[in-house]
């Protein structure tokens, strides 16, 4: 073919063009591996100076590589690796699962829950494709480039950088940065581990900075003073834990998130406001209350500063001296498990009318709080039957062992009743379509509990450790039923899966040692493995009474289960 006369095809058949291989005067980023989205994902450089470049020309196509683990412990061993692998699947023997890049997924939180192994990851290789200075693409992200690096010490980022990613420069020897203006995002981990990094950190001028990830700054020792700006609105989960230099942080009004424990171990933190011990950040207008580790307050009683807009998760959680609370009209937000385990409350707590977001069971282990009153006019929460509970979704919060759950319930989230263990019996609603995980975790003198007709998922834990339960009827329609949703049921005798059923998650009903009777109401039949890869099945006859109960109790109770 005439057309092919100046072309050239390498080993993987891409074709190139005679005309576009760089020239001599033409500068060869080797130092640099970019994706063909704008980011930077490998720098395998010994400079301790580097300036990332702003734009870069891509000569040729990168191949598909392939990589495979047999067990999420090699998945954990080679997690290094993959921080710099972008556009990849990752194919089971079940399932495809594909991602744009690793900032969009956590591979490390999600393997336990979703894969199973073994399992190969497939991924585009750059390593044979050619970079130069150019403008065919622009630089807008860094992912992984520059994690576990020993040699770095500054590094030089241009102006179109949008997005410090996943790993970008955890537990490098990094200790001096300068982010630019244009950065909108910066990502979970994106300098964990850095204790080389001292003094202040100005993130003040980044005014498209509106997210920082979950551990972004974790261990960062030796930054003195951050300045956050205006167009903040999330902070992670641990985002600054361990940073004990940390002296001073202003947040800005603009914050509508922090994540659990963002500030945790930050030990040297002065707050803008101190009230009887207890600490805040923020504005003297807007503080956040954050910092807590149930050692400084004395007090039995506490009246929380007016000025309080958020109180942050598990604040004042194990605070043992604590007997009764009043909260600020004024206050917007609770978040997750803010009191748990603050075993001397006595009475109700009164929830503000100004409340408009409650966490998950913010008074988990409250073991002699009598119950909850929410103020009226509060316009997304109220009580009924001694529940907490969210209008608009008829969410059920909170519970206590003296409650009675009203009739229109939708839903009972994840740790409602989480060690009630003064609930004896209860009855579900039949508007009740979901049970959240570890919902009735610990109810020990749970005797009897009829699960309605509506229902069509029985969350992970949900009745773990509810040892004095001896029986439960599973109602058609029911089609999940989650991890260790019965474990520890020592008292169950006997268990009735009906037709509906699709999903019984891992080790359901393990350590049921009372189970002997078990109702299969489906013919389809089920198969079990020791082993959640589901590799060597056991075919179960469904339809043979004689090997249900005994099968159940003894090889099969503590095994993985699947329909088909």
């Amino acid at each position: 073919n005439q057309s092919l006369t100046n072309a050239q095809f390498d080993y993987d058949l891409n074709l190139y063009d005679e005309s576009v291989t760089p020239s001599e005067d033409v500068e060869i980023l080797e130092d640099f591996m970019f994706d063909d989205s704008g980011n930077l994902i490998s720098y395998t450089g010994t400079d301790s100076v580097v300036t990332v470049p702003s734009s870069y020309s891509m000569i040729g196509e990168p191949t598909v590589q392939s990589v495979y683990f047999d067990s999420y412990d090699s998945l954990i061993e080679n997690m290094v690796s993959l921080v710099n692998i972008t556009n990849f699947n990752v194919i089971t023997s079940e399932n495809q699962y594909t991602f744009s890049d690793m900032g969009e997924f956590d591979l490390l939180s999600q393997a336990n829950e979703e894969f199973y192994f073994p399992c190969t990851i497939e991924y585009k290789d750059y390593t044979n494709v050619t970079f130069t200075s150019g403008n065919d693409y622009q630089v807008e992200g860094i992912v992984g480039a520059f994690a576990m690096n020993q040699t770095i010490q500054t590094a030089i980022l241009p102006d179109t950088i949008k997005n410090i990613g996943f790993f970008s420069f955890a537990a490098s020897t990094l200790s001096d940065i300068l982010i630019p203006e244009s950065v909108e995002n910066i990502g979970d981990y994106a300098f964990n581990g850095c204790s080389g990094l001292t003094g202040e950190l100005n993130l003040g001028g980044c005014t498209s900075l509106t997210s920082i990830g979950m551990k972004a700054f974790w261990g960062c020792s030796g930054l003195t003073n951050i300045s956050l700006p205006s167009s903040l609105t999330s902070i992670g989960d641990y985002a600054f834990r361990y940073c004990d230099s940390l002296t001073s942080i202003t947040l800005p009004s603009s914050l509508t998130s922090i994540g659990s424990d963002a500030f945790y171990g930050c030990s040297n933190l002065q707050p803008s406001i101190t009230d009887q011990g207890v600490k805040y950040l923020g504005s003297e207008q807007n503080p956040y209350l954050v910092l807590w580790d149930g050692t400084d307050i004395t007090a039995s009683t506490y009246t929380v500063n007016e000025n309080c807009k958020f109180i942050h998760s598990s604040a004042f959680s194990s605070c043992n001296n604590l007997t009764s609370i009043t909260l600020p009209e004024g206050l917007t937000s609770i978040g997750d498990y803010a009191f748990s385990g603050c075993s001397s409350l006595t009475g109700t707590v009164t929830i503000p009318a100004s409340v408009t977001e409650i966490g998950l069971n913010p008074f988990r282990r409250c073991s002699n709080l009598e119950g909850i009153t929410v103020e009226s006019g509060n316009s997304s929460y109220y009580d009924e039957g001694n529940c907490l509970i969210e209008k608009s979704t008829k969410t059920l919060i909170t519970g206590f062992n003296n409650s009675t759950i009203p009739s229109d319930i939708k839903i009972i989230v994840d740790y409602a009743f989480f060690d009630c263990d003064g609930l004896t019996s209860i009855t579900l609603p039949s508007s009740l379509t979901s049970i959240g995980s570890d919902a009735f975790y610990g109810c020990e003198n749970l005797e009897n509990i009829t699960l309605p007709e509506g229902l069509t998922s029985i969350g992970g834990g949900a009745f773990q450790f509810c040892s004095s339960l001896t029986s439960i009827t599973l109602p058609e329609g029911l089609t999940s039923i989650g991890d260790y949703a019965f474990n520890h049921c020592t008292s169950l005798t006997s268990i009735t899966l009906p037709e509906s059923l699709t999903s019984i998650g891992d080790g359901a009903f393990s350590n049921c040692r009372s189970l002997t009777s078990v109702t299969f109401e489906n013919t389809t039949g089920w198969q079990v493995s020791t082993s959640s890869s589901m590799t060597n099945p056991i075919s179960v006859d469904v339809t043979d009474p004689s090997t249900n109960a005994s099968n159940l109790k003894g090889q099969y109770v503590n095994c993985y289960w699947k329909r088909g």
